[in-house]
């Protein structure tokens, strides 16, 4: 059986552990032969149903055998776009399974994915849930390179930030401080445009709480809270006031720290 007849197989059964395990073991010339299938595979499929609904079960053994065999950057991020590819459950799973296969690429060939996977992210379209920001946010963790001035990444990483420091352990708030993303996306949060929709109590908290624990700088988040809300004024989020509230009234009446 043919690299293809066996990935095939596994997809069309659903089965997206196996496919997993096939194209992870497939040498260059079984990737190249499936690549050149999948494409016409998904074409069929389309043009033999009446919607992505009937064939939803292949959804992610086709997004994960395209994450492995498909050849560039751009190739790759447009297959894991596609909007036939809206019908998922297991969202988590989905962008663990595609990072796993991902680990195969060269470092500067996942670092342009990367770069291409945050452009095309949309503010209404991303938080820990979705799979298309979970696999940006790890694909820059894992380069390390600087990503690209979109707000929508801002927003996922805030949603997230909020999800992921409800419990306000030192332990936890340290593995967020040391979370690359950390550094380079919390200066841009008070720069973003959608600031209003993205920033909630959750994230009022933990940021709080990081600059309790002496996590962060509070004379620095003082200032750029400060710079945000002047500029707004009137239209300033309700939410950074309450986080710039929190945050200087541990100083005191007198300018001495106290406690939350």
């Amino acid at each position: 059986m043919t690299p293809w007849r066996e990935v095939a197989a596994r997809i069309v059964a659903g089965d997206t552990v196996g496919t997993l395990q096939l194209v992870t073991a497939l040498e260059m010339g079984g990737r190249r032969a499936v690549a050149a299938e999948l494409p016409r595979h998904l074409a069929e499929l389309k043009r033999t149903t009446d919607g992505s609904w009937e064939w939803r079960a292949q959804i992610p053994a086709l997004r994960v055998a395209g994450a492995a065999c498909l050849p560039g950057p751009g190739v790759v991020a447009n297959w894991l776009y596609r909007r036939d590819f809206g019908w998922r459950d297991d969202h988590v799973a989905d962008a663990g399974r595609i990072l796993g296969v991902l680990q195969r690429r060269p470092e500067p060939w996942r670092a342009e994915l990367a770069r291409r996977m945050v452009e095309r992210l949309r503010a209404s379209q991303v938080g820990a849930e979705i799979p298309h920001w979970r696999i940006a946010a790890g694909l820059v963790r894992e380069t390390g390179i600087e990503p690209p001035p979109n707000d929508a990444f801002v927003v996922g990483w805030l949603r997230s930030l909020g999800a992921a420091g409800q419990a306000a352990r030192r332990p936890d708030l340290e593995r967020l401080a040391r979370d690359p993303l950390f550094v380079r996306l919390l200066p841009r949060v008070f720069d973003l445009a959608g600031l209003g929709s993205a920033l909630s109590g959750a994230q009022v908290n933990v940021i709080a709480r990081m600059v309790h624990e002496g996590l962060l700088d509070r004379a620095e988040i003082l200032d750029r809270m400060a710079g945000r809300l002047l500029a707004d004024g009137a239209a300033a989020v309700p939410a950074l006031a309450e986080l710039h509230d929190r945050i200087a009234a541990e100083y005191g009446p007198a300018g001495v720290e106290g406690s939350l």
